[in-house]
């Protein structure tokens, strides 16, 4: 956790480091089994981006382990942590937000 907080500029970290950020805030933050983790992908059109959130829609072409249509239509949707900090504390732990991650990664490392 300490190595996921100290790095809080991702615009000077590594893109390999940025990409494990990512990942293991959207591990902590989802709650979802790795299998239903494989299935989500980091196309713009399995992303929705809203202005405190962000929706991970599932790939329907992905062969989940359980694949029923309750486990296939499983969007995860993820809520900004302290999107408007009001204190040094607010800022501290919004370096834990995935949502902010996230934007500044497909910002940064996203190709169109």
């Amino acid at each position: 956790m300490e190595l996921i907080l100290c790095a809080e500029s991702l615009t000077e970290a590594s893109m390999e480091f940025a990409a494990y950020k990512v990942l293991f805030l959207v591990v902590l933050s989802s709650a979802k089994r790795i299998s239903e983790l494989h299935a989500l992908c980091i196309d713009p059109s399995f992303l929705l981006e809203r202005a405190h959130s962000f929706n991970l829609v599932v790939n329907p072409a992905f062969l989940l382990k359980t694949s029923s249509d309750e486990a296939l239509s499983a969007d995860i949707e993820l809520q900004a942590f302290h999107p408007h900090p009001t204190s040094h504390l607010d800022l501290l732990f919004q370096r834990m937000c995935l949502v902010r991650t996230l934007k500044i990664y497909l910002d940064l490392y996203q190709t169109d």
